[in-house]
């Protein structure tokens, strides 16, 4: 236990440290950075800097980051990320690794001194530099169903295809050159049946490049940040199509974070999810619908058509020709109208004007009455009125002659 230069009270137990200010506890944990929960001595040097002897070795927290750690407490906007201690250990130079209980203590030359499992070990933080540079990230590798594909021995250009050690085929991908370190296909396009991807990454920095945290996300499918973490790979199945990049970045044992490694890709849709087999379904459901409805109109025509023919023969005022001998005695003429090539319309009306005329044998006065007996909802009444009206007004030459 050890009170501060500021009245705050710290305990150092076997799950972190507790800082008490009177009023309320603030822990720290190896969620903050702290080298190992188990806490066995503390100390405040004459910098207002803290040390603190753990089984693993030391940790270090300025009065600095205290006072920033301590603003973010209260305005509850700390994160995960946010990592206050820097750490010593055997890779530093720090012998002994573990501490001893309550054996720390600061000459009056400013030393820190620890007693360890191996003895006394001497520190002198004005040796101590910034390890403000932050480490260098870097991804080294894209595997597909976790194998090692060696890009630069295909050619994006044709159909490569790549048979992995599980048995699996690797085909229809597409890539854009190779990066110039680590050789990575650029702008990555796989096939949906390939989406299956994992990345290999690393960050390097001037020492103790074994304490480097990583933080990564797959944009376009990830929500958000993951988790800190030491590992250096990243695995994604199962990815459904669309475009993606991978995120990474690195932060050292001081908190310094790396820029940003961003690498981007894509994956492909089967060929009945693509828009142009959308676009062509439409337009297909649309050419059946037109077609359905023109066969369904021409139907309807032809069986008004052959109606109004039946009406022809057996509605009207008198006897009639058996329709067998009528219809057959038209054949001859509907041919000859059929080789003047006239139009279809004007085909229909002479060719119902013939029927009549061998049906009937008595004046043009006896076809007026005769269409007037006609059903009114024929479809070709009003104008066979009109042609018989303009014949009655020819002279009687012409009549005969177009009778004839």
């Amino acid at each position: 236990m050890l009170e501060d230069s500021a009245g705050n009270i710290w305990f150092a137990t076997s799950g972190g440290i507790s800082k008490y200010d009177g009023r309320s506890f603030v822990q720290f944990t190896e969620q903050d950075g702290l080298i190992s929960n188990f806490v066995a001595s503390i100390l405040q040097d004459k910098n207002g800097d803290f040390w603190f002897g753990t089984r693993y070795g030391i940790s270090w927290l300025t009065a600095e980051k205290l006072a920033i750690f301590s603003k973010k407490i209260s305005s509850v906007s700390k994160r995960e990320a946010d990592l206050i201690f820097r750490n010593y250990d055997y890779d530093d130079g720090f012998l002994g690794v573990g501490c001893s209980g309550n054996a720390i203590l600061e000459s009056k030359k400013g030393m820190i001194w620890v007693g360890t499992n191996l003895g006394a070990t001497a520190f002198e933080p004005g040796n101590n530099f910034e390890r403000s540079i932050p480490p260098d990230i870097q991804i080294t590798a894209v595997k597909l169903f976790n194998e090692k594909i060696p890009w630069g021995n295909l050619n994006p250009e044709n159909d490569s295809s790549v048979l992995l050690s599980n048995g699996i085929k690797l085909s229809d991908f597409h890539f854009n050159g190779l990066s110039n370190w680590y050789h990575l296909p650029m702008q990555l396009s796989l096939s949906y049946k390939n989406n299956y991807i994992v990345f290999d990454f690393i960050g390097i920095g001037l020492n103790q490049t074994q304490d480097i945290q990583y933080q990564y996300q797959l944009e376009g499918l990830d929500e958000g940040q993951g988790s800190l973490t030491t590992q250096t790979s990243a695995s994604y199945g199962n990815l459904p199509a669309g475009n993606y990049t991978f995120v990474v970045k690195a932060m050292n044992s001081d908190g310094y974070w790396s820029k940003e490694f961003k690498y981007a890709f894509s994956i492909r849709p089967p060929w009945w999810k693509t828009w142009w087999f959308r676009l062509v379904l439409i337009l297909s459901s649309v050419l059946l619908l037109f077609l359905g409805s023109w066969f369904i109109y021409r139907y309807t025509l032809r069986k008004q058509r052959a109606d109004l023919e039946k009406n022809l023969l057996y509605n009207m005022n008198g006897s009639v020709y058996p329709p067998t001998c009528m219809m057959r005695s038209a054949l001859p003429s509907a041919a000859l109208i059929y080789m003047l090539g006239l139009p279809k319309g004007i085909q229909i009306i002479i060719h119902i004007l013939i029927l009549l005329h061998k049906i009937l044998t008595k004046s043009l006065t006896n076809w007026m009455i005769w269409f007037g007996a006609l059903t009114p909802n024929m479809m070709h009444w009003p104008v066979l009125k009109i042609v018989c009206m303009h014949m009655l007004s020819l002279p009687q030459k012409q009549k005969e002659s177009f009778l004839k």
